[in-house]
């Protein structure tokens, strides 16, 4: 975004007044001041004729006097600042001041530019509203929806860039998103296609990603940026997939259940989610620290997500599964043998929502209370959670 014009060929078919700073025979020191600035003349890429750029704000030494003898080469100047994303108009005025009159001359307006962002940075709003948002509170299962938002906007040195949005769209960047854990102090990869990024009716990289509009809120100065948005009530959502397990027998009867196996793998308890530049446009890029650098990160991180293999569940096909068990107790009248038939679909349902050491534990003192004639209900109880406990250290080992 800095302007630094060393030399220039505006003046490269003018002859140069080599005595407009050095009047011969004179005892009185002229004064000749020189004012820069941003004329009202048509400038890129508004599209509107004769309007300034707004809220840009041209900086550094704008303003010069020259007094008496000087170079005779003129004003050289080389710190400029120009805030904003464009072309522009910069306009210098001139003339001299002697025994209190002025003597202005002609003005002198070039167009300069185009000027395009110092780089790019990711804007997440606090509250939990954004960021990588887990289904569960804490983390998401696979294959499990779960939601995201934020904001890349186009900066110069210090704050937001109001034109960018602007621009021709060959003039633009585009972005995506880049998944990864750090292993060792190094950023590992995930397989970025396990992420789907899905509404009701098609899967596409770039399906939550809004063009480059004004992104600025109530009454700020405008601010060009792109909105990645996995909220909204009709917007797309996030799922990572499970690996499939290509080492599963199908069986003769069904051999479309291979393309169903999956595997465990994770948990992915850190999985960074980060934004790169799909699509490079005048070289800008997001600014990294030494430490990202260092760790091989790669794009500016957008937030940090909890995903699990999570727990299989089954349905009935073609009938209802029963578990029949059988077994001896005492009870008051002696040795008596009960039966349970547990329907499998209600055992693996109840993985995940009962926390079956804390149940087991609560029911085993109950029997110490209850009397003979419900000991046998809470003994049920008990086998039902004992068999829920086996399944799931089978299913998760």
């Amino acid at each position: 975004m800095d302007i630094k014009a060393y030399g220039s060929r505006w003046c490269s078919n003018r002859k140069v007044t080599e005595n407009y700073y050095r009047p011969t025979g004179s005892t009185v020191a002229i004064k000749a001041p020189v004012t820069l600035s941003i004329p009202s003349l048509p400038a890129s890429p508004t599209a509107t004729t004769s309007k300034k750029p707004a809220g840009g704000e041209l900086g550094g030494t704008v303003n010069y006097s020259f007094i008496g003898k000087v170079a005779d080469s003129g004003w050289q100047t080389t710190d400029l600042t120009w805030s904003e994303v464009g072309s522009i108009w910069l306009q210098a005025d001139g003339g001299y001041q002697l025994d209190g009159r002025s003597l202005p001359l002609d003005q002198s307006t070039v167009q300069i530019g185009r000027f395009y962002p110092d780089h790019f940075a990711v804007f997440v709003k606090a509250g939990g509203s954004e960021g990588i948002i887990p289904a569960n509170g804490s983390f998401s299962y696979m294959e499990q929806p779960f939601t995201g938002k934020f904001t890349v906007k186009a900066m110069n040195a210090s704050a937001p860039v109001g034109n960018y949005h602007l621009f021709a769209s060959s003039l633009q960047a585009d972005f995506g998103l880049w998944l990864g854990s750090l292993v060792g102090n190094q950023y590992k990869a995930f397989d970025l296609a396990r992420l789907h990024i899905c509404d009701t009716k098609e899967c596409k990289a770039n399906l939550a990603w809004q063009g480059w509009s004004n992104v600025a809120q109530g009454s700020v100065s405008q601010q060009s940026g792109r909105v990645f948005d996995a909220t909204a009530g009709n917007a797309p959502r996030l799922t990572i997939s499970r690996l499939t397990d290509t080492s599963f027998t199908c069986s003769l009867d069904d051999a479309n259940s291979c393309s169903k196996a999956t595997k465990a793998d994770g948990p992915y308890q850190a999985l960074d989610f980060r934004v790169n530049v799909s699509k490079f446009a005048d070289g800008v890029d997001f600014i990294l620290s030494e430490t990202e650098n260092n760790q091989n990160a790669v794009g500016a991180n957008v937030d940090r997500t909890d995903i699990r293999y999570g727990r299989m569940m089954m349905e009935d096909v073609g009938g209802v599964l029963i578990a029949r068990l059988q077994f001896l107790f005492v009870s008051n009248i002696g040795m008596a043998i009960a039966s349970l038939r547990i329907p499998m679909t209600d055992i693996l349902n109840l993985l995940g929502v009962i926390t079956v050491n804390k149940l087991s534990f609560s029911l085993i003192q109950q029997l110490k209370t209850v009397n003979p004639k419900q000991k046998v209900t809470v003994l049920f109880l008990l086998v039902k959670r004992a068999l829920v406990s086996l399944l799931q250290f089978r299913i998760l080992k």
